[in-house]
């Protein structure tokens, strides 16, 4: 049986008030990844063929980016992406290779950080209408 995520009373959920820059569609809403349901989750739709991104305004303010980053349940199953995350255009801190039914934490140190950059590059997908998405994304 899918299980599902909750906030603790420290975290703060993103919404679409957050991400003030993106070069691909996104949103956000319940989605399903790897099994556990999220009541919030960012949805992102990166193109097919050449890398996109999308910013998140942490304002200087945050501490932690926290978050599940998975490709959802309902795609393709030979999905996979490199996704490179950075803070304020420097190089990127973290990379990960995501592939379908995988599920990989996300939990990066933000403190003094004004813009968190998510690039995604497709590695294989199918279709054009694809989808990645961070479950429960917030900052802690």
């Amino acid at each position: 049986m899918p299980t599902s995520t909750t906030l603790s009373p420290a975290e703060t959920a993103l919404d679409k008030d957050y991400v003030p820059e993106a070069d691909m569609g996104f949103e956000f809403g319940r989605d399903t990844i790897n099994g556990v349901s999220y009541s919030n989750a960012l949805e992102m739709r990166p193109s097919s063929s050449s890398t996109t991104q999308l910013q998140i305004n942490a304002g200087r303010r945050m501490h932690r980016f926290l978050g599940d980053l998975g490709i959802p349940d309902d795609q393709h199953s030979t999905n996979a992406y490199k996704v490179e995350i950075s803070l304020d255009g420097s190089a990127p801190i973290v990379v990960y290779d995501i592939r379908f039914g995988e599920t990989k934490k996300i939990d990066i140190d933000v403190t003094n950080a004004l813009r968190i950059k998510v690039s995604v590059t497709p590695v294989s997908v199918s279709g054009y209408d694809n989808q990645l998405a961070i479950g429960s994304p917030r900052f802690g």
